[in-house]
């Protein structure tokens, strides 16, 4: 804008600048200078010094015109400069702080502006975001500011962020601020704000460093897929990174008895997991920064539960295992069929889905065989209660028509003149509606009372005996006449039929005498077994007879419950006693059994013969002379009748010991190389380790009958005779050669004779 210019001067040097025309303003000059220094303003206006006048602070308060200085400012300001070169200059003194403000010096043809400032350097520099150590904290990949401030200088300062040798903000004065999305390389990083001013050369610093906070990452362990067994121990571990601990979280999300269940833990252990437990788990970590979280599927195995089901498709029937388990793969094992009570029947093969084929037979309505518990067994490699294998019961019942037992005893006994009640097995589903019973004639016995009693019966089912569910049927027969025992029949009927079985219903008898009598003596006792013989169609019992050889006593009796052994205790040692058995009856008594003649053990020998034998010693024959002879007698004293024309007697020869052996024995009173008579009163005294035996002659001979020769205790058979044929006789056996291989050794004798006795 152009003015033109007047000046007006006023008595006290005020100089007013009025522009008329044009005229330029022109901006001042800032000028710094510290306190107590000398400053020059230069005013270079091309005019003669008279005509210049100087003003300034307070107010542009004149200060001097031309060379003259206000009095005011003598001390301090001085005019300087060449007039002749048109230099005019402005000192100041010391400077002072009332020196600083705005300086001008005018005149017609212009003027200069002078700002003049007492330099200051920038101070007291922070940045907002830092705590005390000089970190800032942010987030990693979200925007962030550093904000500089500084107390400005003067001149004002220039300022800046710096990161490593990079600038990446200018600015100022006063503060910067520098706006950033920070990544994770800049974590634990540096940055610097630096202010400077270029007059006083003062340069300010402030670094921070950056801590960022990241996101956590999470990883379970064990990962992927977990398998555990049921009632087993779960152990969960949630492994996680975090760099903000103080706003760090963890939880668990996981299923429990089907709701999601929170948990802030970072390991979980869950003792006695149930399947129901099974299913996604989840650990949430969470930070300032975010979250981070991991799935694991728990996998629950657990052994099957097992049933049964049956599918009737008629001619056949199916038998369905179905298991439910985890995993699913089923190994199916035989299938056990039992009784109700539980008697193994039968195994049926699994074609290894779990089902069996009842194929149907024509018999079926009327055995059936086909009920019974079925058992399946499973597995599917999970233990349960300390087994691999579940099973299942499936209790098959069939409705038919009434069978009788294969086990019943077609022949049964009764009593003349008394009542005897018919017993009967047999099976009905449903139950008996009608029993009728005929005679051999085929005459209905009216009037029947009849009992019929649930109970466990014996049965052949494929082959095995068992124990099923059936009925005791009871059927009352009184016979007056001996006529009455015959054949009866007796009829069941059920809803869907009936059956019939035949009973041949006889007369009871005394029973039969025991047989094979065999006897084992001990120091103090003899174990005694034999056969029995027939009931007589009722229930018999035993009674055991005996004695000492040579007694006039009467016999001493001890009954027994059981049917073919006894223990007789309490005896003498080394005593001669005779036994026999008899059974008894309703009816009446049996013949008494063939008597035999057993010694009981010397208890030293007894004694002996086991050290011996612990301390693995040859027994002595002379210090056994006690026991029990090696051959028991065939009868007593010499003739016996072996039928009405025919006797025999007996004569006992010895046998010298066997030079093979290498042995020297000593011979007891009775040890004759001649032929004697055999008394049994005193052949158990002699040493019954020398080889007995005995010449057996008979007259007339006989003709017609079986003859054999065995040993007494065990009845092991020795020779059978054959009196049709005739042989040469042969030489005496005192005369035989001792190689003959045929000859047994007294010691072979002996360890027969123990183990006999054992």
């Amino acid at each position: 804008m152009t003015f033109h210019r007047y000046i007006a001067v006023t008595s006290a040097l005020t100089v007013v600048l009025i522009c008329i025309g044009s005229c330029t303003l022109i901006t001042p000059k800032d000028i710094y200078s510290a306190i107590g220094s000398t400053v020059n303003l230069t005013c270079n206006l091309n005019v003669d010094r008279m005509y210049v006048t100087w003003l300034g602070p307070p107010n542009l308060t004149s200060y001097a015109l031309g060379n003259s200085v206000h009095k005011t400012k003598n001390s301090s300001i001085r005019i300087l400069g060449h007039d002749q070169e048109r230099q005019h200059i402005l000192q100041i003194l010391k400077m002072h702080e009332t020196d600083e403000g705005l300086y001008k010096c005018t005149a017609v043809e212009g003027n200069k502006s002078f700002q003049l400032f007492i330099q200051k350097p920038p101070r007291n520099m922070t940045v907002e975001e830092s705590n005390n150590k000089g970190i800032v904290f942010g987030v990693v990949n979200q925007k962030m500011n550093l904000t500089c401030d500084v107390e400005t200088g003067k001149p004002a300062e220039a300022m800046r962020w710096e990161y490593g040798h990079e600038v990446v903000a200018n600015g100022g004065p006063g503060s910067l601020t520098h706006i950033f999305t920070p990544d994770s390389t800049h974590h634990l990083q540096t940055f610097r704000c630096v202010a400077f001013n270029n007059v006083t050369k003062t340069s300010l610093t402030e670094a921070v460093t950056l801590y960022l906070y990241s996101e956590p990452t999470v990883k379970i362990i064990p990962g992927g897929t977990v398998n555990t067994t049921e009632d087993g121990t779960l152990k969960l571990e949630c492994n996680y990174t975090s760099n903000d601990n103080e706003s760090t979280h963890v939880s668990w999300k996981y299923p429990l008895d089907g709701y999601i269940n929170k948990t802030a833990r970072k390991v979980m252990t869950f003792d006695g997991i149930k399947r129901s437990n099974a299913g996604p788990y989840t650990c949430v970590v969470s930070n300032s920064a975010g979250k981070a979280e991991d799935t694991v599927t728990v996998n629950v195995f657990y052994s099957p539960a097992v049933n049964i089901t049956l599918l009737d498709q008629q001619p056949d029937k199916y038998l369905k295992c179905k298991a439910y388990g985890n995993p699913e793969n089923y190994v199916f094992s035989a299938w056990e069929h039992r009784t109700e009570y539980g008697d193994h029947i039968r195994f049926l093969n699994d074609s290894g889905s779990g089902c069996i084929k009842l194929k149907h037979s024509s018999g079926e309505t009327k055995r059936h065989y086909d009920e019974g518990v079925y058992i399946c067994s499973v597995s599917n490699g999970v233990p349960y209660d300390g087994t691999f294998s579940r099973r299942a019961n499936y209790t098959l019942k069939q409705k038919g028509l009434p069978y009788f037992s294969s086990i019943n005893k077609k022949i049964q006994y009764g009593i003349l003149r008394n009542e005897s009640n018919l017993t009967l097995n047999v099976v009905s589903n449903p139950k008996i509606i009608n029993i009728t019973v005929y005679d051999n004639n085929s005459v209905l016995i009216k009037d029947v009372d009849y009992k019929i009693q649930s109970s466990k019966i014996k049965d052949k089912v494929y082959g095995k005996t068992v124990n099923i569910k059936g009925y005791k049927l009871f059927v009352p027969i009184k016979t007056s006449v001996s006529e009455e025992f015959m054949i009866y029949s007796i009829v069941v009927t059920n809803a869907y039929g009936q059956c019939n079985i035949s009973v041949d219903f006889r007369s009871a008898s005394i029973p039969m005498e025991p047989t094979q009598l065999i006897a084992i003596p001990g120091p103090h006792t003899i174990k005694l077994t034999w056969q029995k013989g027939f009931d007589g169609g009722l229930n018999q019992s035993f009674v055991v007879e005996y004695r000492i050889l040579g007694s006039s006593d009467d016999w001493k009796d001890e009954k027994v419950d059981t049917f073919n052994y006894a223990v007789i205790d309490g005896l003498e040692s080394e005593t001669d006693f005779i036994l026999r058995v008899y059974s008894q009856n309703d009816l009446g008594t049996s013949n008494r059994s063939k008597e035999i003649l057993v010694k009981t053990v010397g208890v030293q020998g007894m004694e002996n013969g086991i050290y011996d034998m612990q301390n693995n010693l040859a027994p002595d024959p002379a210090a056994q002379s006690n026991d029990p002879p090696v051959y028991s007698s065939i009868d007593r004293k010499h003739k016996l009748s072996i039928c009405q024309a025919v006797s025999y007697s007996v004569t006992k020869k010895t046998k010298k010991t066997n030079p093979l052996t290498g042995r020297n024995r000593r011979r007891n009173k009775g040890e004759q190389q001649t032929e004697t008579d055999f008394d049994m009163s005193t052949s158990q005294a002699e040493d019954n380790y020398q080889l007995n035996y005995v010449d057996v002659c008979f007259d007339p001979k006989p003709v017609g009958h079986h003859f054999e020769i065995h040993g007494m205790d065990k009845k092991s058979e020795y020779v059978d005779i054959d009196f049709s044929k005739s042989i040469t006789i042969l030489p005496d056996s005192e005369k035989m050669d001792s190689s003959d291989e045929d000859f047994s050794s007294v010691d072979d004798v002996i360890a027969t004779k123990r183990d006999m006795m054992l």
